[in-house]
């Protein structure tokens, strides 16, 4: 017969497990003691169950709940929802179904085991969780983002943005699912995730301060800095205990967002407090752009970074230092990194990987880059590998002990404290020598034995303050790409700048610009009249902001150009030719920035300060040669931009030189860098062979570069990526060829077979075009645009298309001559309407437009035919004839 409880002890143990869910420690004694005199009964023996839960012990839990059901506990629904939790919290999928359906399937007690099964990281059982609340309720918004969070959390972006797409238009007035959408709709890149967060804005409660901070992080991650800035300044007024504890996180946005004064009133603050231990840093990557940091502040902040983590328990297994003898064998060199994607690290570093002597080292990559980074860059890195390792979706357990198992003789972290890193998993030792490369400008504080520098980036007076030993490479640090080819750079009037104007540009990320530099720059255009300052695009306050910002210096604000992304790394080429002057940043340089200015033919003027981000450019410089760019000081900086600004020959000399320089100049000698690099992967290995510890590396280069065929003939890859920059200017001839040449490389690269196919299909010779673009359609199904592109071919063959858009061109322009503007529009529109990028339509619709009364639609079309074909001589004689006549109606 079931034990009768009493009213009198159920009363007393719900009290107790009141008192213990609000954290008091008491109440967990009292009924502990209370459990000893009585173990067996239902009542207590449940809540023992309870207690156990909050201790986070489920196999307790389970062992306590089963007892009090057999005893005769009369609550049975409420049992069977905690051994659901319980279930959840060890990671037995059996049990959460077990107990789920026998509960009658209820929406709380999944969610509430998916809550248990996301604090003990049993993915699968979250998995599990989500499927049978997707049973319920299929459109529940909390669901979808549970769904989408759990993706993430497997590196499965692709699917999580899926999920997301799913999310309706917000309704709710709940914060915490608004600002949670907001969010995971951020870290998918989708535009919902402004709605979102203009929702969970209505419903903030501001006297939450952790729900004030959650929504200063997502307007941060939107770039909405002015609603961030708002939020932490109110946040701190209201909080003042919380000031200094949100230093780094007010730094973080006043830099991006250029908002100098706070950025120079918070940084002593921000140091002294790590400095004194009364704060962590939470990153080391925006502290490197925090004016009048040096190295010994760099490395203090790595130090206090690194103490975040607790000491390492592992024992490093014997095998990580267990190798064979090098001679005889290849070095097993392995690369660590997320941005294998079009980014500055793969843009200068893939020629090296190419390089590599095969015969010496294999090498692999541990790609973790996230997903929906597809692109030639990636493509062709990614290919230039002995051995690729996708990682992105390991744990760093697995990933650690697959880095082991390969036997990799020197780990590369090419990333350091940057997006997406998983650079710290190196403390736990991966390999005999790890190094830290390219990626991150400064020390990681000690994760690595060394980092790979030059003798002008870490000169030998700054090695005190590298946790890491530090290996100087002969000429530079900085690899290269010697089989990019600028494009000719387009007509300046496509970039928004006058044909006659001086032009200064920095095109370095707007967190990189100082209050220093800035008024260096204002300095050095209030003394040259007419002068332009072009910048990258950005968010609207900061736009607004910088053009206030130059206006109180006496330079009007349409002196500022902002340019856009260009989507190919070619076209940034092509475009940076265009500028006359490139204009530094310290502390944090130029780095991918000046190479590509230099490789453009512009000069760029820096000052270097005194830590590695801000040498970089200095060490560019020399190596270029072209030590006189390089300024002492803040006066001469302004000295040197002045003296080539108003110096038009020795500008015109030295993009001379800088275009020679592509062939003699060690920066842009990608052979000689490889063979450096290899020197320095030797030479540390040596010293692990040999039983020596880490000690700092001098490179020493002769000149003389191992004869090899490696990376003779173009890659593949560029040939890809030129035949389309071609492509999409209709200039057939020129990329016909490089198409050509790629399938000869690879006879079913599905990506050049689409390039010939479309080139065929343009000069009408469908029989050729059809059959290309079917075959890359078969080797590739996923990519839903060239099944588009396709179908539009065949429509196009269908019509007899080219012929038919040949004969409305020509039809189009006997109108035209005979001045029936109307008819000729007419015409046009006809080609427009079945291929609306036909440049000559465009073009001389836009004339007859012009003459018609139209002028600006007009001459936007003229400017949409010349942004399609930039060198077309005719379409630019056009346009600036038509541009003067709007001015002045004159006729022509």
């Amino acid at each position: 017969m079931p034990f009768k409880t009493k009213d009198k002890l159920t009363t007393r143990v719900d009290q107790l497990l009141g008192r213990i869910r609000t954290g008091d420690q008491s109440a967990e004694a009292d009924l502990e003691k209370l459990a000893a005199k009585k173990p067996k009964h239902p009542v207590i023996l449940n809540a023992l169950g309870c207690l156990s839960l909050e201790r986070g012990k489920g196999d307790d839990a389970l062992d306590y709940l089963q007892k009090a059901l057999k005893s005769g506990y009369k609550k049975v629904r409420e049992v069977k929802r905690n051994l659901i939790i319980a279930s959840a919290m060890i990671g037995d999928q059996e049990g959460v179904k077990k107990y789920w359906h026998e509960n009658q399937g209820l929406v709380e007690p999944i969610q509430s085991a998916l809550r248990a099964a996301k604090i003990f990281k049993h993915y699968e059982t979250m998995r599990l969780c989500l499927d049978l609340w997707e049973e319920m309720t299929p459109d529940d918004p909390k669901l979808i983002l549970n769904q989408a969070a759990l993706a993430f959390v497997m590196y499965d972006e692709k699917n999580a943005k899926d999920i997301l797409e799913r999310l309706p238009e917000p309704e709710s007035d709940d914060f915490a699912l608004n600002i949670l959408a907001t969010e995971l709709l951020v870290q998918a890149k989708l535009p919902l995730a402004t709605a979102y967060f203009q929702k969970a804005y209505d419903t903030l409660d501001k006297s939450k301060p952790n729900d004030v901070q959650r929504m200063a992080s997502s307007a941060t991650n939107l770039k909405q800095w002015d609603a961030a800035s708002k939020l932490l300044e109110e946040l701190v007024q209201d909080f003042p205990h919380l000031a200094e504890s949100k230093l780094f996180t007010r730094l973080d946005i006043y830099q991006q967002s250029c908002q100098w004064e706070k950025v120079e009133e918070l940084v002593p603050k921000y140091i002294d407090a790590v400095e004194q231990g009364r704060y962590k840093p939470s990153s080391l990557f925006r502290a490197l752009s925090f004016p009048g940091l040096s190295d010994k502040e760099h490395l203090m902040l790595a130090k206090a970074y690194i103490s975040r983590f607790e000491p390492s328990k592992e024992d490093v297994p014997s095998s990580v230092f267990e190798r064979p003898p090098r001679a005889g064998r290849k070095l097993r060199i392995g690369y660590l990194t997320a941005d294998f994607k079009n980014h500055p690290v793969t843009q200068l570093l893939v020629e090296t990987i190419e390089l590599h002597d095969r015969d010496r080292f294999e090498v692999l990559a541990y790609d973790i880059t996230p997903s929906g980074a597809e692109g030639f860059w990636r493509d062709r890195i990614l290919s230039a590998f002995d051995q690729v390792v996708p990682a992105r979706a390991m744990k760093d357990e697995e990933l650690a002990a697959k880095i082991r198992e390969d036997k990799i003789d020197v780990l590369i972290d090419l990333q350091g404290d940057t997006s997406f890193s998983r650079c710290w998993i190196l403390r736990h030792r991966l390999a005999p020598v790890q190094a830290g490369w390219l990626g991150f400008p400064g020390t990681t504080g000690g994760i690595s034995d060394y980092i790979i520098a030059d003798p002008h980036i870490i000169p030998e007076e700054a090695f005190p303050y590298y946790a890491e030993k530090v290996v100087q490479l002969p000429d530079t640090y900085i690899p290269n790409d010697a089989q990019r080819t600028p494009m000719p750079p387009p007509p300046r009037f496509l970039e928004n700048l006058p044909e006659d104007a001086l032009v200064f540009a920095c095109f370095n990320q707007h967190y990189k610009i100082t209050r220093e530099m800035f008024e260096a720059w204002c300095t050095i255009m209030n003394q040259v009249p007419g002068s332009l300052l072009w910048l990258r695009d950005g968010e609207s306050s900061i736009k607004k902001r910088l053009c206030q910002e130059a206006q109180n210096r006496g330079i009007a604000p349409e002196r500022l150009i902002f340019a856009a992304r260009k989507p190919q790394h070619s076209e940034h080429l092509a475009r940076l030719q265009c500028a006359d002057i490139s204009l530094d940043t310290r502390p944090y340089n130029s780095h991918t920035i000046c190479v590509d200015s230099l490789y453009a033919g512009v000069p760029l003027v820096t000052l270097p300060g005194n830590s590695f981000a801000s040498r970089v450019a200095k060490g560019i410089l020399h190596v270029s040669g072209l030590p006189e760019l390089v300024a002492d000081d803040i006066d001469k900086f302004i000295s040197i931009a002045l003296d080539l600004a108003n110096n038009q020959e020795r500008r015109k000399n030295l993009r001379q030189k800088l275009i020679q320089a592509r062939q003699s100049s060690p920066l842009f000698d990608s052979r000689r860098f490889a063979a450096n690099l290899e020197a320095a992967f030797e030479a540390m290995y040596e010293r692990f062979e040999q039983g020596l510890a880490p000690d700092h590396i001098r490179v020493q280069s002769n000149g003389q570069v191992r004869e090899t065929t490696s990376g003779t003939k173009p890659s593949l890859h560029v040939l890809l990526e030129q035949g389309e920059y071609w492509l999409n200017q209709e200039k057939l001839s020129k990329a016909l060829p490089l198409y050509t040449d790629a399938l000869e490389l690879d006879p079913q690269n599905p990506r050049a077979m689409q390039g010939l196919g479309i080139i065929y299909g343009l000069a009408g010779q469908y029989d050729k075009s059809l059959p290309l673009l079917e075959k890359s359609v078969e080797l590739d199904p996923n990519k839903e645009w060239y099944a588009d592109n396709l179908e539009k071919m065949k429509e196009k063959a269908g019509q007899n298309s080219v012929q038919r858009l040949s004969e409305l061109i020509n039809q189009g322009a006997v109108f035209h001559k005979q001045k029936n503007y109307d008819q000729a529009i007419a015409c046009y529109e006809q080609v427009l309407n079945t291929s609306p990028s036909h440049p000559v339509a465009l073009h001389y619709k836009g004339l007859a437009m012009i003459k018609n009364g139209d002028g600006d639609e007009g001459l936007k079309l003229l400017r949409r035919s010349i942004e399609i074909q930039p060198h077309n001589q005719v379409f630019l004689d056009n346009y600036r004839k038509a541009s003067r006549i709007i001015e002045q109606p004159i006729e022509f």
